[in-house]
């Protein structure tokens, strides 16, 4: 009996489709012991089938609750050789990889400004100020390098006033449409990097509904929208409980996250880019836009902030009050 498994780089399936498989495969089970009758004449209900489903089902459910329970106790800590600064930037990831990893899985608003930045320096847009004003000027051409990336060059051309450039403050409007877009694009680089991962194991999640779909499906076989309900089911709920369970950074995460708060303590301490707009990008390149994501960077990140979900107004983030002497 073909069980299918959906497996798409480890990240979880998009919510509506996740959501669509869990309610067919439990309205089909519903269905198969309320509406639709059992094969006649097939009863493949015995002792053996039984004692199989059973060794397929217990074993995998402990095994799952051994591995979140030692996910959940586990305390060591694995930044302790990390020092106090770092004078350069430790990984090439862009803006919004680094703003999940300080995020713990979350990125702040400050990620859209940071992507602005980077944008700025690889000549895909150019960022000036002329006293209180900022000019953004975007090309027709201009593509990024992630999807990420496109939202925000999209959503620049939106702003784009009589006179072909996004001028400001303030740079957006009104609250963008796409933050969510931007945020799920930097959480799936940041998992595929191996940096952070479903609280709830998905890949284990996923196995162990397998084995309970299997086991269920030979108990109650002559019940065809049992098993096909099984199946749909053992597909879609291990997706939308891993989404719905949040992230949480892996051990590769902590310490890519310690290593660019050392990072950050070294902007903080030694940076001299503090009074540093938006078009200071041009003498201080990856160092402003990361201390934009980074909160050290405040006068160039504030204006390229845009308003989404309340961040607006949000205050320097956590990582800022580790700087603080």
């Amino acid at each position: 009996m073909p069980v299918t498994v959906t497996v798409s780089r480890s990240n979880p399936l998009p919510a509506p489709i996740a959501l669509l498989l869990t309610l067919a495969g439990a309205g089909l089970i519903v269905a198969g012991f309320t509406v639709v009758p059992a094969i006649p004449d097939f009863n493949s209900t015995n002792i053996i089938i039984e004692v199989i489903a059973w060794i397929l089902v217990v074993p995998a459910w402990v095994i799952f609750i051994l591995v979140m329970l030692r996910r959940i106790t586990k305390r060591e800590d694995v930044t302790a050789d990390i020092p106090d600064e770092i004078p350069e930037p430790p990984s090439k990831h862009d803006a919004g990889v680094v703003a999940v990893v300080i995020g713990n899985g979350r990125p702040g608003a400050r990620s859209v400004a940071g992507t602005i930045l980077e944008l700025a320096i690889r000549r895909d847009l150019s960022v000036n100020e002329f006293g209180d004003r900022i000019v953004i000027q975007v090309p027709d051409d201009a593509s990024g390098k992630n999807d990420g990336e496109d939202l925000v060059l999209n959503g620049l051309r939106a702003q784009i006033g009589p006179d072909g450039d996004v001028v400001g403050p303030p740079v957006w409007r009104e609250r963008v449409d796409w933050w969510r877009a931007f945020s799920a694009d930097a959480r799936t680089r940041a998992t595929t990097a191996g940096l952070i991962e479903s609280r709830i194991p998905f890949i284990g999640l996923m196995l162990v509904m397998v084995f309970t779909a299997v086991g269920f499906s030979l108990v109650f076989f002559e019940r065809m929208p049992v098993f096909v309900g099984s199946i749909l089911l053992a597909n879609g709920l291990p997706h939308l409980v891993a989404r719905g369970s949040g992230y949480r950074l892996t051990d590769n995460g902590k310490r890519m996250r310690a290593t660019w708060q050392a990072f950050g303590r070294y902007l903080h301490r030694h940076g001299s880019f503090t009074d540093a707009g938006p078009a200071g990008v041009a003498v201080w390149g990856h160092n402003l836009a990361y201390g934009a994501v980074l909160g050290v960077a405040e006068k160039a990140a504030r204006p390229l902030t845009p308003d989404v979900e309340g961040f607006k107004d949000e205050s320097p983030t956590e990582i800022t009050k580790v700087y603080e002497l």
